[in-house]
């Protein structure tokens, strides 16, 4: 049986997912007083809530955005947004 809140609402859920953006580039990731980068409104909201920082990213942007948002592994989806060149008419899904 799932786990819920002890009051029973729902909670507020915010996935936030930055392409092309370097771990140092994060404030929270930076020693403290470290001032080159600051990132306030992500630091509070890492603080108040759940940072995942481990998974596998592609070395280009677009399969691992295909793979987040489809929920699917790259090699199935059209990552690189060209005219597909086959179609697989059983695959209702991608069609590839």
């Amino acid at each position: 049986k799932p786990r819920g809140r002890a009051d029973g609402k729902k909670p507020h859920i915010m996935f936030v997912l930055l392409d092309d953006y370097g771990w140092a580039n994060a404030g929270w990731h930076r020693p403290e007083g470290f001032d080159e980068v600051q990132t306030p409104n992500l630091d509070s909201l890492v603080s108040e809530g759940i940072e995942l920082d481990r998974h596998y990213v592609y070395k280009y942007c677009s399969p691992t955005r295909s793979a987040i948002q489809s929920g699917r592994n790259p090699i199935h989806v059209n990552v690189v947004n060209e005219e597909p060149t086959r179609y697989n008419p059983n695959d209702p899904v991608s069609g590839f």
